[in-house]
């Protein structure tokens, strides 16, 4: 066997991480390209690459002597392109989530948020106190129809 000295496995490495960028990037160009039909009026191209990636807030009032008062993680969801509502993106039925071996919600954040065009969060509650981020609230988001879409849950599969 023939052992590669440090300047040759050195100059390896950096091909292979060359190669693996590429295939990154390339992976990256494809996930844009997929298409995700509003559940509401249904309209079949809304290209990720074309939409505004959007992750709800939610506040938790302060409680006891040091819990509540931070903001939490909630829903997913897009603006349609022709009809403006709010496309809540639904993953895991609620019964069904322990016997999800991956965490789909998850796994769409890391793979494909940084594919849309824009992303932002909006802070919805109305308990929360009216300084900073909770002012933040688009008037887009405050104003949209909204509602479910269990599209990319049901294909997470096959993407």
């Amino acid at each position: 066997m023939n052992d590669l000295s440090g300047p040759e496995l050195i100059k390896l490495r950096e091909q292979s991480a060359n190669v693996i960028d590429k295939i990154d990037k390339q992976l990256h160009e494809k996930r844009g390209t997929r298409k995700i039909p509003c559940g509401y009026c249904n309209y079949k191209n809304n290209t990720i690459k074309n939409l505004t990636f959007v992750q709800t807030m939610w506040y938790t009032q302060p409680h006891g002597c040091m819990g509540g008062d931070h903001w939490n993680q909630g829903d997913y969801g897009f603006y349609c392109l022709k009809c403006s509502g709010f496309n809540c993106l639904n993953f895991n039925h609620p019964y069904e989530k322990n016997l999800d071996p991956y965490n789909r919600q998850n796994v769409f954040k890391r793979l494909y948020r940084d594919c849309f065009k824009k992303i932002v969060r909006e802070y919805d509650d109305f308990l929360a106190p009216r300084t900073g981020a909770a002012d933040d609230i688009s008037e887009q988001y405050r104003s949209a129809r909204k509602f479910n879409n269990s599209y990319v849950d049901k294909v997470m599969k096959i993407w």
